[in-house]
């Protein structure tokens, strides 16, 4: 990547909370990982399916080492390195994937989960997504929108319930937390495009309207986990055992861009919701 295009793409990172950077998976292995995310998304209980109906699945990437060859794709190792993060960790990742035609919106909600901590008031990510649409996006099928800047300014949607708490998992199509705001930004996307967005910004997702399924990959990392903390380390850094059904050539594939804390400081609490410090 040219000097001049990571400096704007860093700069808009720490403005804006996120940005996008093109033609960075290759099609292939979209394709191949299209495949298996669908299919397990397919094969959910009915039960679960309308649980996640917001998000469409939450299938947790551990649970499939087929993921693999997307959390530590070169490529996008390269742009965190272009982009002033070189030596990012691996915290966890989901599948999400909307089904066709019936998908209502993702809730309006941010990521940040150390809210009391003093880094979260500041212009340094400790935690951003890296996402992967694994088919064009447009308005119709449930591109990701974003409130640019959310992540460093309080806005009047900071004022909905945190992510992932029964109220907002069971909101009905009137709830404040599915409608459009007058301050979203669509990000559309082409397939093997790389978005980068911090855990703080608020965003959402556009219902799904088409006659296909719109799945995405969305990767959590630390970008300078080893210089958080150590209370914060042992949040994202527990340690994880070599899951029973994954092979031993995978996981020492991941065992370096994986976030491993072997220290005795207790994890800081978890806390959602912002204080009075993000004005």
């Amino acid at each position: 990547m040219k000097v001049a295009q990571a400096r704007q793409l860093s700069d808009q990172l720490i403005e804006d909370g996120y940005c996008l950077v093109p033609n960075v998976a290759p099609l292939d292995l979209i394709d191949e990982i299209r495949r298996t995310s669908d299919a397990l998304a397919e094969s959910l209980p009915a039960e679960e399916k309308e649980r996640r109906r917001h998000q469409g699945s939450l299938i947790d990437i551990y649970e499939h080492e087929e993921m693999v060859p997307l959390i530590t794709l070169p490529a996008a190792m390269d742009v965190l390195r272009d982009l002033g993060y070189p030596n990012p960790k691996f915290y966890s990742g989901y599948i999400i994937s909307k089904p066709p035609e019936i998908a209502p919106p993702l809730f309006w909600h941010q990521d940040g989960i150390i809210w009391d901590e003093p880094i979260s008031y500041t212009d340094t990510p400790h935690q951003f997504f890296l996402m992967y649409y694994l088919i064009d996006t447009n308005r119709q099928n449930g591109c990701l929108r974003v409130i640019p800047g959310s992540h460093r300014q309080r806005h009047r949607l900071h004022g909905l319930p945190p992510a992932h708490t029964d109220e907002i998992q069971k909101a009905e199509d009137t709830h404040p937390a599915l409608q459009e705001d007058p301050d979203e930004v669509d990000v559309p996307v082409k397939a093997g495009d790389l978005i980068i967005g911090d855990a703080r910004l608020i965003h959402s997702a556009h219902p799904n309207r088409s006659d296909q399924r719109r799945t995405v990959v969305t990767l959590w990392f630390c970008p300078t986990y080893n210089d958080l903390p150590e209370t914060i380390q042992a949040v994202y850094g527990p340690k994880r055992e070599k899951p029973a059904h994954w092979s031993n050539d995978a996981w020492d594939t991941l065992a370096s861009l994986r976030v491993i804390y072997d220290g005795v400081a207790q994890p800081h609490e978890h806390n959602r919701i912002p204080d009075e410090r993000l004005s």
